[in-house]
Parts: C-alpha cells; structure tokens; sequence
C-alpha cells in the first residue's frame, strides 16, 4: 500500500493535477431505479487512474449499526469501529455487472485514532482508483461485496443489475443535470488547527452554487453517545433544539468555519495560494464566504434557466422536510442534499468557509485557549441557521 500524506499545499495540488476547464467528476441523478444520486465520469478514464483521495472518519460499530450510517461504511483492522469516507467514496452506487472503481487504504495499517483529542479526522485516507476503462459520460461504481443488499433493508427499489436501460449520459445531459465536484478540492487548510480544508478549483461569482452534498438524517441521541470515541459530532449539521443532525457525505464536510463577516469588520488580506508562507501570517483574518441552503434534484433539473434555478433553489423547502422524526432517521438512505453558495466572488485557490454559529465558535473558542478547562476533547455539532429544520424534529416538536 501507498504510504504518504496526500493532502497537501495549493502548489503540489496544480503540480499533480494543474488546471483544466473540464469537469472530471459529476454527482447527478442517477439512471438506476432507486439509486438516488450517482458520480459521473466528466472526462474519459483509464484503467488504474486515480480519480479521488478521501479522508476518512471512524465511528464505533455499536453505534453506526443503530443509525442511517450502517449502510455507508467502511470495515477497519479494528473491529469495534467502522470507517465512512468524505468524498466520493459514500457517494458510488453499486452494479455488479457494472464495476470500474476499487479503493485502497492509504496505510498498511488502517488505524481508528478513535481516542485521540484533536478536534477533527486525522485517520486514514481512502483512495479511490479504476480497474477498466471508463469513458466521458458513464456512472462510475464500485463494489459494495457480493451479498450487501441481501444483509440489508430499505433498498428493494434498486435495481442492481440495469442491463435493459442506458445507466450513461452525455456530456451535455451533465452539464445540465449534474453538478461537478471537482470544482473544490480538498487541501492543507489556512488554519493550522483545522488541518485540511475545502478549496475552490476554479472561480465563482457571488451567488453562485460551489457545490452540493447529500447528507443522512441521524439522530442526535445516538450522535451524542460517540462523543468519548469518536468526532463524529463535529461534522454533523443541526440546530440546538433538533433531534435530528444532518451527516455530509461529500467534500463540503471539509468546508472550515469562519464568522460571517459584518458591516464593521475590515476585509480579509489577500491571499496568494502559491506562497507557501502565507499560511504563517497569523494577522490574516478569516470570513464565511459560502452559506447553506437546501438543494432538490427535481427542481434543478427541471429548471434549464441557470440563474433562475439557482435563485429558487436558495427558497425551495423540500418535501422530505413533512417526514416524521421517526420517518426521517428511519431512512435507509440519504433523503436530502445541501448546497453551498458563493456569499462573494471566490477565486480559484481560495479556502471556503462557512459560519458554523456563534455557540461553535464560543465553545471552540474556550476548548482552545481556556487553559483552566479541564476538556480534553472538543465535541460540538455545526449550528445550521435558525429555522432551517422543521419545528417538529424538535425536542418539543408536534409529532
């Protein structure tokens, strides 16, 4: 096995991959029966090429086994613990007759680091590369293991082996129907605490969608618990009073958080990402440049018109929202996806940000420079915007 850090510098990033106005990877609605969302090949792939690095999370089996969870992971050399990915490694669908892409663990050894204090994942990283050709346009899969979907419930809608039905689309049906994910890419974040963070591959305007992230309904009972073994909590989205916190699967769980900056606070530096020694500049001040929103597939592709697509999805409520608490983290799958918007123009190196709420960043605030607290781990769920899950997920919510 490969045996190196992956993530690393903006410079090593351009030298490995350098720029290109092709999208390499899609997520869009996949052409499967019941399969959901899909990731598509934007360019044409050869056999043994790299197509993702991904970080990876641990969580204790006991309580991945009692959540939406148990369908997304990774088995690990330690077997009270299972592993889920950051990436596109959640996010490929499963045919048999059909698969193009395996992983490989990062390491000889794929350890859980579960006890460790530090606030973020800081374990194995997942590759992900592919066994045969795959060309611009296909659904790229990989191996869930020969008997998955008997050991499983909630996905008789799928259907595994599609040879009756075109699983591919072309070039244009993407650029129309799905959103790249290679516009971000994942690397060594401005704060040294943080450890990595989310870049953006290209520019964006303000108001424009960066990129989007299905996301599990867990409930928040069963998050709290992994507190002592696991970071698990720190990714996960929800508001004070919820017991429902929503789990990324993509990239955007490596989005950082900064303040939303304000009328009376003064505009960040600018920021070289090919200087190595930026990062060192502790004087350089950080502000949200994206925020949450929903996103709904079926309204995104319906509307063609790119800017007013964009505008409605930053309104639209999706009907999952109406699910029950019971309903809703009783789903097999993940029943609902967040977009992130451009809250200014971003240029293309440019760290992302996102307010994670003032609760966070009181709470991180005193884990980090309150020498008398006697923490020595920090847990904290991200704050999504008040109001932005339905009042009866609430603790006191109507039924």
């Amino acid at each position: 096995m490969l045996r190196f850090q992956f993530f690393v510098s903006w410079a090593l990033v351009t030298l490995v991959y350098g720029y290109s106005s092709t999208c390499e990877l899609y997520i869009a609605p996949s052409r499967i029966p019941g399969a959901g969302r899909g990731i598509f090949a934007g360019k044409d792939f050869r056999t043994d090429d790299m197509l993702e690095v991904d970080a990876s999370l641990t969580v204790p089996y006991n309580h991945t086994s009692r959540m939406s969870l148990a369908h997304y992971v990774y088995s690990c050399n330690e077997e009270e613990f299972s592993m889920i990915n950051f990436g596109i490694g959640c996010l490929l669908n499963y045919v048999p007759s059909k698969v193009a892409v395996m992983h490989l663990w990062a390491d000889d050894q794929v350890n859980s680091g579960a006890s460790g204090a530090l606030p973020y994942t800081n374990t194995t990283q997942v590759y992900f590369q592919t066994t045969d050709n795959v060309s611009a346009g296909d659904e790229l899969y990989v191996s869930y293991g020969e008997s998955w979907f008997e050991e499983r419930d909630g996905f008789d809608e799928v259907d595994i082996d599609p040879t009756h039905i075109n699983t591919s689309y072309t070039l244009q049906e993407l650029d129309e129907r799905g959103v790249c994910l290679s516009d971000v890419m994942v690397a060594t974040s401005g704060i040294a605490i943080a450890n990595h963070g989310l870049h953006a591959f290209r520019t964006f305007r303000k108001g424009e969608l960066v990129t989007v992230t299905p996301v599990l309904a867990l409930p928040m009972d069963i998050v709290r618990d992994t507190r002592d073994l696991s970071v698990l909590m720190n990714y996960v989205w929800t508001e004070p009073d919820s017991r429902v916190g929503l789990f990324p699967l993509g990239h955007a769980a490596m989005i950082n958080h900064a303040p939303t900056r304000t009328g009376d606070d003064s505009p960040p530096d600018p920021v070289d990402p090919f200087d190595g020694d930026y990062r060192s500049d502790e004087a350089i001040q950080y502000y949200a440049n994206v925020e949450v929103g929903w996103f709904d597939w079926a309204a995104f592709v319906a509307d063609r018109n790119e800017t007013l697509r964009l505008s409605r999805q930053r309104q639209l409520r999706p009907a999952k929202l109406d699910a029950t608490f019971e309903e809703i983290v009783d789903t097999a799958y993940a029943p609902l996806d967040l977009a992130f918007f451009a809250t200014r123009d971003i240029h293309v190196g440019e760290e992302l940000f996102v307010d994670y709420g003032r609760s966070w960043e009181a709470q991180f605030q005193n884990w980090l420079y309150d020498s008398s607290s006697d923490a020595v781990i920090f847990r904290h769920p991200v704050h999504l915007p008040p109001g932005f899950l339905p009042a009866h997920w609430q603790v006191n919510g109507a039924a």
